[in-house]
C-alpha cells in the first residue's frame, strides 16, 4: 500500500478505504471500479482489505494478458491460415508476455488502482470487435457463430463499454475507433442499433451509485454527490479538468522526452522494430482496424503527454496494450514469410539439382 512511491499508486488508499466503506472517491468517482473491489474482497477472504485489493490487481491483470493473447492469435491465425499454427501460438505468446513483464503494466498489476480493469475491458471491447468486424478463417467455426448473433455481440459491446466508463474515462479512445472499424466493416444501421444504445446506457446507470451512497453520507464522500450541484462537480471532473492540456509550451518538451523514454523502457528498440514491422501487414489485409488501433494510440499519447500531472504515463497503458498486439503480428509476420521464402528457395535450388543432374545423364 503507498501514497506514491516511485509515482506509482497515488489513489490506492483512498479507493480501498472508498470501496470499504460504500463511499464516494475523487472525480468521477469510479463506480464500476469500487463496486467491484467490494464484491471481490466479499468473495475472495484471503488476506486483510488492501492485500484483496492488490489480488484484484493481479487477477484483472492476468486475465487482461489472456485477452491479448486471444486477440493476436486470431490476427495470426487469419493473415496466415496456412502457416503453421505452432507460428501462430508462439506469436501469441511473445505479445502477451511482453505486455505482462513491461515495468508500467506489472507495477500496476501488484497495487491497488483503477487501470488493469480499465485495460481488461478494453482487451473485452477489442476481442468483441474482431468477432464481429474481422472475416477470420472460413473455417473457423466460432466467427461462424458470431456472423449469426451480431445483434448480441453489439449488445455485450454497449454494455462492457458503459460500465468501462463508470471505471475509466479514457476508454472512449479506443472504444470510438472500434466503432468505426464495425460500422464501416458491417455498415453504420446494423452498428448504431437499440442493440448497441440501450445495454450502452445501461452499462453508464452504474453511475447512479454515486448520489445513492452519498446520501448515506459515508466517511469518503468527495463533493457530496446527492446534490445536482455536487453530481455535475463528480461527473465532468471538476477539480481535474484544468490538467487536460494543461503542460505549458515551456515543459511541453521535456515532457515528450519523457514520454519517449517510456516507451523505449516499456518496449526496447528490438521490441518497437518488431511491432512497427506489423504495419505492413495490418494496412494491406486489415486497414479497417490498424487505422483505428493506431488513432487509439495516437489519441492516448497526446492526451497523455498533455495531462498536467506526475503520474501521466499510467494513461498509456492502454495505447501499450494495443502495441503488445502488433509486436505479436509483427513477429508472426517476420517469421512466417521467412518460412515461406525458404522454402521456396529451397524449391528452386531442388529443381536446378534435378535440372542439372537430368541433363548430366542425358549427356552420358
Amino acid at each position: 500500500l503507498t501514497w506514491g512511491w516511485n509515482d506509482m499508486g497515488v489513489d490506492g488508499g483512498e479507493l480501498l478505504a472508498a470501496a470499504h466503506t460504500s463511499g464516494v472517491p475523487h472525480p468521477p468517482g469510479y463506480p464500476t471500479y469500487t463496486l467491484l473491489l467490494k464484491l471481490f474482497s466479499t468473495i475472495v477472504p484471503v488476506g486483510d482489505f488492501a492485500f484483496r485489493g492488490n489480488l484484484m490487481s493481479a487477477v484483472l491483470a492476468s486475465v487482461s494478458v489472456v485477452a491479448l493473447y486471444t486477440i493476436t492469435l486470431r490476427f495470426c491465425l487469419s493473415f496466415q491460415p496456412k502457416a503453421p499454427k505452432w507460428l501462430a501460438l508462439v506469436a501469441a505468446s511473445l505479445g502477451a508476455s511482453v505486455f505482462a513483464t513491461s515495468p508500467l503494466f506489472w507495477s500496476l498489476a501488484v497495487i491497488t488502482e483503477v487501470y488493469t480493469l480499465n485495460v481488461l475491458l478494453v482487451g473485452a471491447l477489442i476481442i468483441i470487435a474482431t468477432q464481429v468486424a474481422f472475416p477470420g478463417s472460413p473455417d473457423d467455426k466460432t466467427t461462424k457463430v458470431i456472423r449469426h448473433s451480431m445483434n448480441p455481440s453489439l449488445a455485450l459491446f454497449g454494455l462492457l463499454l458503459g460500465l468501462g466508463l463508470g471505471n475509466h474515462l479514457t476508454i472512449l479512445a479506443v472504444a470510438v475507433p472500434l466503432l468505426y472499424w464495425i460500422g464501416s466493416h458491417v455498415g453504420w444501421r446494423k452498428t448504431i442499433t437499440p442493440w448497441l444504445i440501450i445495454p450502452l446506457l445501461a452499462g453508464m446507470t452504474i453511475y447512479v451509485y454515486l448520489p445513492i451512497q452519498a446520501a448515506q453520507h459515508p466517511p469518503i464522500n468527495w463533493g457530496n454527490a446527492d446534490t445536482i450541484q455536487g453530481a455535475m462537480w463528480m461527473l465532468t471532473a471538476g477539480p481535474y479538468q484544468e490538467y487536460v492540456f494543461g503542460v505549458s509550451t515551456e515543459t511541453l518538451t521535456n515532457r515528450v522526452l519523457d514520454w519517449t523514454q517510456l516507451v523505449f523502457v516499456q518496449f526496447n528498440p528490438l521490441g518497437l522494430f518488431i511491432g512497427l514491422m506489423a504495419i505492413g501487414p495490418l494496412r494491406r489485409l486489415a486497414p479497417r482496424f490498424f487505422y483505428p488501433s493506431l488513432a487509439s494510440i495516437l489519441i492516448l499519447s497526446v492526451y497523455s503527454i498533455n495531462y498536467s500531472t506526475f503520474d501521466f504515463q499510467v494513461l498509456m497503458v492502454p495505447a501499450f496494450f494495443i502495441f503488445a498486439t502488433w509486436i505479436g503480428i509483427g513477429f508472426f509476420w517476420l517469421v512466417s514469410t521467412s518460412i515461406r521464402d525458404f522454402t521456396v528457395a529451397g524449391s528452386v535450388n531442388a529443381g536446378w539439382r534435378n535440372h542439372i543432374t537430368a541433363a548430366h545423364q542425358a549427356s552420358v
